[in-house]
């Protein structure tokens, strides 16, 4: 059995997600990617087209509050910046975030 090298815990979340990278001086934009999990070092979003492993960007993670709906709407926007991928595989991508870079903003919509 192979050993986790995980240093943050990942805890599942199920929301929708978007994703813009720069691979090669080119940007790309990913609009289909559900995310997983997350952790305070990175994310698991699932695709069926994934980017380039080592592309770098950003990601927009839809929140869902439906219990919220009645006093401030029910979505909510994360945007993270500074994110890495850095794994790619049959269901999706793993992206890390570069802390030198990184800054995640919530937005209200």
């Amino acid at each position: 059995m192979e050993q986790e090298q995980r240093i943050c815990p990942r805890f599942p979340l199920s929301a929708t997600a978007g994703m813009r990278v720069y691979h090669e001086e080119e940007e790309r934009e990913y609009l289909s990617l559900s995310l997983r999990d997350i952790s305070r070092t990175g994310a698991y979003l699932r695709t069926l087209n994934p980017p380039p492993l080592g592309s770098r960007g950003e990601i927009e993670i839809v929140l869902r509050f439906p219990l919220l709906g009645d006093i401030l709407g029910n979505d909510r926007t994360a945007l993270i910046t500074g994110i890495e991928v850095v794994r790619v595989d049959e269901t999706g991508v793993g992206v890390q975030f570069d802390h030198s870079e990184a800054s995640m903003e919530l937005a209200l919509h």
